[in-house]
């Protein structure tokens, strides 16, 4: 059975994201729980990266490369994104209201997600 460490604090990481999406377009919030929700997800983050890394650590060979192969496929396309994005609104193709790093942070996610799918899909692995 795999760790369930990690897989729960990115969903905590996920709902105080959202919130603090919602909080901060209250433009009637203190400056104290601004401050808060910029704070909360990004130590929800660290420590969901702590867990993920720990988890990695511990797996056998097989997860190592499935897992690896997702990251790989994830950065590759969030590179592919950006670049892609930055020229387009260079180009006035978008604006910063139609692209930006709160549009794009979901976009990763979903890229790991592929190369998740891809990599266990190349190496037959079903999911526990």
């Amino acid at each position: 059975m795999r760790d369930s460490g990690p897989f729960i604090a990115l969903v905590m990481w996920g709902v105080f994201f959202i919130a603090a999406r919602l909080l901060l377009n209250d433009p009637g919030v203190g400056i104290e729980m601004r401050a808060a929700a910029v704070a909360a997800p990004a130590a929800l983050f660290a420590v969901f990266l702590w867990l993920a890394l720990r988890a990695h650590r511990r797996s056998d060979e097989m997860e190592r490369r499935v897992t690896g192969e997702a990251l790989a496929t994830a950065f590759g396309l969030s590179i592919l994104a950006v670049t892609t994005l930055a020229l387009a609104q260079r180009a006035g193709f978008a604006g910063p209201e139609d692209w930006s790093y709160g549009h794009f942070t979901p976009m990763m996610f979903v890229f790991y997600l592929v190369g998740l799918i891809l990599a266990r899909r190349r190496y037959a692995c079903a999911p526990e």
